[in-house]
């Protein structure tokens, strides 16, 4: 009897470990960018957004499914990302002012746990899990009604003056 209940007690043991090595992050994902968006127009706007969809790939080949939380640039902290298509891509999202002139950004990613020192120890300097930098063009200040349609009318206008000229000289 009392035999059988610890081989029951080492089978959950050993079940329960390999669950959680099984669900362990893996330590040095590789981050690959599938996409990036931004808004371009820069005339009504006051701030423009930036979103980017990546994956992180394991090592061993396998999806990084646990959360993920980044900073840009050095500045704050934004929370959990979520995993968005069946490609396991994960979506960032963030904004800057219109007239920021910068167009690089480094992004730093953190597991829960260094995310967890990073806000605690703000001072500490905490290493990221992992990071990617992207490019994004800068943002159009173009005037709202552009310049072709601009000349057309002036054309017209000109044209309009010109046959009213003619027809009052003759």
């Amino acid at each position: 009897m009392l035999w059988q209940r610890a081989s029951i007690l080492c089978a959950i043991v050993i079940l329960a470990s390999e669950a959680v090595i099984a669900s362990a992050p893996c330590s040095n994902p590789r981050a690959s960018i599938a996409s990036t968006y931004a808004t371009q127009g820069a005339t009504l706007f006051t701030e423009r957004v930036y979103t980017v969809k990546f994956s992180l790939i394991c090592p061993d080949g396998q999806g990084y499914t646990h959360p993920v939380f980044f900073r840009v640039n050095d500045g704050p902290y934004f929370g959990a990302v979520a995993v968005v298509d069946v490609n396991n891509n994960l979506q960032i999202s963030w904004k800057t002012s219109t007239y920021s002139t910068l167009n690089k950004f480094s992004i730093v990613l953190y597991d829960e746990q260094s995310y967890g020192l990073a806000r605690k120890f703000p001072d500490a300097s905490v290493k990221p899990f992992t990071g990617f930098d992207v490019e994004h063009p800068g943002p159009l200040f173009e005037p709202w009604i552009p310049c072709e349609a601009i000349a057309i009318g002036v054309a017209f206008l000109l044209m309009c003056h010109a046959i009213s000229s003619r027809a009052k000289i003759a």
